[in-house]
């Protein structure tokens, strides 16, 4: 396995150089643990410093809190949504946060939009970025049968778990949907979280993997290439060693289905600020 590391980088464009070089056209989704909506704005920072003149939509097919510090547009019909994000353009925004409606009365968490709004989307955005999956903040799961949202034009899937679930129970405080990863594993509940557990559950159809097939099978009758996956181990500042060591273990694996390979395995840490802490890419996706 070629590996780069890079220790104390603090940029956010370290992840657009060197770990994940996207492009105009690319739709990313990211789905499992914690950590997704702080990846998703990192991403965006790091395109927009590549490409400043790109433009960058944010967005979710779940749900979001709503930024203090971004653009957002909120319109729950896409003719109201086109004419806003044309006039946002307009303006000089370079990256945009929309949602279709405000979960709650305080109008602190945003409501996702449609999947079929994606490609009507990519006419305005360079790149699309998609929180699609929800997690209830906690750092691992494995997807109930309605999960996750990720629409079919997906380009690139990141599948995101926590350090820190390492060693802790497997029950509802811990992990999200326990239930799912205990019959994936073929474990009890309240079993300790391991990493092969964690490997399992990343590299499997029936878990993290679940929207493969279909973003692979839209992709070919489009004449696109496969999907590009990425493995992410967050929090890796919880215990660093811990986090390489699993980010290689996940790096060695075959994935099920369509795919077989991880595009990039990526150890990183948002605290203090963003922090890249380990790279892998597996030989047979080196380009």
């Amino acid at each position: 396995t070629k590996r780069r590391r890079s220790s104390g980088v603090r940029e956010p464009m370290i992840l657009e150089q060197h770990a994940l070089p996207l492009a105009s056209g690319d739709v990313v989704s990211i789905v499992g643990g914690g950590g997704k909506t702080s990846l998703m704005y990192a991403l965006a920072s790091a395109i927009l410093q590549k490409n400043p003149s790109f433009h960058v939509l944010c967005t979710t097919t779940t749900h979001i809190g709503r930024p203090v510090s971004e653009k957002v547009i909120v319109r729950s019909t896409w003719d109201s949504l086109s004419q806003e994000t044309e006039s946002v353009l307009r303006n000089g925004v370079r990256k945009v946060v929309i949602a279709s409606h405000f979960v709650d009365q305080e109008e602190k968490k945003l409501g996702g939009i449609p999947c079929e709004w994606v490609p009507l989307l990519q006419q305005y955005f360079d790149v699309v970025l998609i929180e699609a999956d929800g997690s209830r903040g906690l750092p691992f799961k494995s997807p109930e049968s309605h999960e996750p949202v990720v629409p079919v034009e997906t380009t690139v899937l990141c599948c995101v778990v926590g350090t820190d679930a390492l060693g802790t129970p497997l029950d509802a405080e811990h992990v999200h949907r326990p239930h799912r990863v205990a019959s994936l594993c073929h474990v009890q509940l309240g079993v300790r979280v391991e990493p092969w557990m964690v490997t399992r559950v990343m590299t499997s159809l029936a878990g993290s993997l679940k929207p493969v097939p279909g973003m692979a099978s839209h992709a070919s009758h489009e004449g696109r290439s496969p999907p590009r996956l990425v493995a992410v181990v967050n929090k890796a500042d919880v215990d660093p060693s811990a986090a390489i060591a699993l980010a290689e273990d996940l790096a060695r694996h075959d994935l099920e289905g369509p795919v077989s390979r991880w595009w990039r395995v990526l150890a990183l840490s948002f605290r203090p600020s963003l922090a890249l802490v380990r790279t892998l890419t597996p030989k047979s996706n080196e380009r």
